[in-house]
């Protein structure tokens, strides 16, 4: 190697590190921001209110947890059997015992709905094809 290629190379590994150790020994500029957060709130949920069942019989007759009520009188049963629950935690299912007409069960939906009610059904074929009650949960 030609001695001015030598004297590059060395000169050039000398700046690297010069600059390496530069950068190691030069503390790293560090930016400082505060973040005001909220406290944390250690409030446990509140518990959802339970639905109300309606069922729906074979033979049209509807009972709104075991009490009768007809599809005229519907929407002030629920209305009184939810008197101290808050109206968007109001939860209706309507439970399909045996089979029922379809008919009866729309004119059911359209008047619970025409009055805000949130509505889910309960249903379960049985052997013969027809609907029986689902043993529902929370």
């Amino acid at each position: 190697m030609k001695r001015g290629t030598r004297i590059a190379i060395g000169a050039a590994l000398a700046i690297t590190v010069v600059g390496l150790v530069g950068s190691l020994a030069i503390p790293m500029r560090t930016v400082k921001i505060s973040v005001d957060l909220p406290p944390p709130i250690n409030a446990k949920p509140t518990p959802r209110a339970k639905p109300v069942f309606i069922a729906m019989e074979t033979d049209g007759r509807l009972t709104i947890e075991g009490k009768a009520s007809t599809l005229e009188t519907l929407p002030q049963d629920l209305t009184a059997r939810f008197a101290a629950v808050p109206r968007d935690e109001q939860r209706v299912l309507i439970e399909m015992r045996g089979k029922s007409s379809p008919d009866r069960l729309m004119a059911v939906i359209d008047r619970l709905q025409g009055h805000g009610w949130k509505i889910g059904l309960i249903g379960r074929e049985d052997a013969s094809g027809g609907l029986t009650i689902s043993e529902g949960t929370e």
